[in-house]
């Protein structure tokens, strides 16, 4: 896989994110990818899993503006450095950053996510109540 279908394909991911797009979201992962997002939780697996987990997010949000900072390639992997604003429907907003690394399969298709970043106090600014 050549540097520029994946900075494509990574684009992509962090552009259907914003868009709230979650067919789209799911369609970049394998039939049986796995999400480690954020590495340390139970992973999300297959097209449920990593549904679910966006869905799950994307339902806490007005607006997740995710976006790609600097991205190093090699072969079908990447690793992809980040920043996020998320407005909270509860009216919160929170700034966060992490790291996410993409394995790809021989069908262009992720793999494998390894997403480093601390949930925990995005998810409280997201879940209490001002």
């Amino acid at each position: 896989m050549s540097t520029n279908d994946l900075q494509r394909l990574i684009a992509l991911y962090y552009r259907l994110i914003r868009m709230a797009d979650v067919d789209g979201f799911v369609g970049l992962f394998a039939h049986d990818g796995v999400s480690h997002d954020p590495v340390g939780a139970p992973p999300h697996v297959g097209h449920d899993g990593v549904r679910a987990f966006l869905t799950g997010v994307l339902g806490l949000c007005k607006q997740l503006d995710i976006v790609p900072v600097d991205t190093v390639c090699a072969h079908s992997r990447a690793a992809v450095t980040w920043s996020a604003v998320a407005h909270g429907k509860n009216g919160s907003q929170t700034e966060f950053s992490g790291i996410d690394v993409f394995i790809f399969d021989q069908d262009r298709r992720i793999a494998s996510l390894y997403a480093f970043w601390d949930a925990t106090p995005v998810m409280h600014a997201l879940t209490t109540r001002g």
